[in-house]
């Protein structure tokens, strides 16, 4: 499943009738803004999307881990990847994909973060 917060949530619904009918559900992209990469982040679609995802236990992938020029990119442009873990780096989005990661039980036991 794929879900951007500008898109209908026709997805949503798929994945919730999947569900009910017992079948898995995994979201192999997300964007917590435009599908197009324009705009800026959707906080509250993004929580809606969050918290329909750990009701149902779903795991899910961000897209995109990458240096770009869009809001859909958890590094600013031209970032390397020695610059992963540092915050200077990390746009508007994947700071807020990182907050809502490390905010999260996972039920595992990490110190670093």
């Amino acid at each position: 499943m794929h879900y951007y917060t500008n898109l209908p949530d026709t997805n949503i619904q798929k994945a919730k009738t999947a569900i009910s009918l017992g079948l898995p559900v995994f979201i192999s992209e997300y964007g917590v803004c435009s599908a197009y990469g324009n705009g800026t982040v959707n906080y509250n679609a993004s929580k809606a999307f969050w918290d329909f995802t750990d009701q149902n236990n779903l795991s899910y992938f961000s897209w995109a881990l990458t240096d770009c020029d869009s809001c859909l990119c958890a590094l600013v442009n031209h970032a390397n990847s020695s610059q992963v873990g540092d915050k200077t780096y990390w746009t508007e989005s994947g700071a807020y994909i990182n907050k809502k990661l490390w905010g999260t039980d996972q039920g595992l036991i990490c110190s670093v973060g």
